[in-house]
């Protein structure tokens, strides 16, 4: 927005350890700094109230989650309506939140998708019109399309000790990421690519989250015996995941 626009004014709400990001932005570019995480329970109220005194003409929201009092005109980017398709709850707690995601959604004066399938799902998961809604696929970083110097690749390579071919998974691991079904289907993979000249060695490397906290993929990692050929690798900086997708033999993103 920044390369193409020098005469709106942009207005970015930031928690205040984020406020630091948006730093180095043109003078029609400022920050207000919101003190209250996402989660915080009179964001209905608190949150309107905030972006009332900014005065802004027009609000985008990058999350699905609309306050009840949100003032108008605003837009709102939905990435995926997981949180809705694959809650494991009942009752009035879901009732509740998907009636406010509807209302949000319905006050919202344009919708905007960023997948097909999530384009799909607000619509039939929730009665919104499908004129409403915009397809808008999320933008990738233009320095990701950079090729690590070999030297520098090579070093990133040794720091986490890769030295064999590997599929990537880069992601978080929540339950509708499918990620014990991908660990079934690698160690699959791998048998049958045993006495492979170039792929025998193959591993599976997951980027993104930390496995402590996901006991059904340890378990799928132990039950299928590939203990040895996949690597939980958590958060990692940015120049070491776009050697680690420039490197992988294949990405794969099984998500349901």
């Amino acid at each position: 927005m920044a390369a193409i626009d020098q005469s709106n004014e942009y207005i970015l709400a930031a928690l205040p350890r984020d406020a630091g990001s948006f730093s180095n932005l043109p003078p029609n570019f400022r920050t207000a700094t919101y003190p209250n995480a996402d989660s915080y329970y009179l964001n209905h109220l608190a949150f309107p109230w905030f972006l009332h005194r900014l005065a802004p003409n027009l609000v985008h929201i990058p999350l699905n989650r609309v306050p009840l009092c949100m003032m108008e005109p605003y837009v709102v980017t939905i990435h995926d309506m997981a949180s809705l398709l694959f809650d494991t709850g009942s009752g009035p707690r879901l009732q509740t939140r998907r009636f406010l995601l509807r209302r949000g959604l319905l006050r919202a004066k344009r919708i905007m998708a960023v997948s097909e399938a999530t384009r799909r799902d607000v619509h039939e998961a929730l009665g919104i019109p499908a004129d409403s809604i915009r397809l808008a696929y999320n933008a990738p970083n233009p320095e990701f399309f950079r090729p690590a110097p070999a030297e520098r690749m090579r070093g990133i390579l040794e720091r986490y000790q890769i030295d064999y071919p590997y599929l990537l998974y880069a992601g978080n691991i929540r339950p509708q990421k499918n990620i014990p079904r991908l660990v079934e289907a690698f160690a699959v993979a791998r048998e049958k690519l045993s006495r492979h000249p170039l792929y025998r060695n193959l591993h599976l490397v997951v980027i993104g989250d930390e496995i402590s906290r996901y006991p059904s993929v340890r378990r799928a990692v132990i039950q299928t015996r590939v203990e040895k050929a996949v690597r939980f690798l958590g958060f990692v900086p940015f120049e070491a995941l776009r050697v680690f997708f420039e490197r992988a033999a294949l990405f794969v993103f099984p998500s349901l």
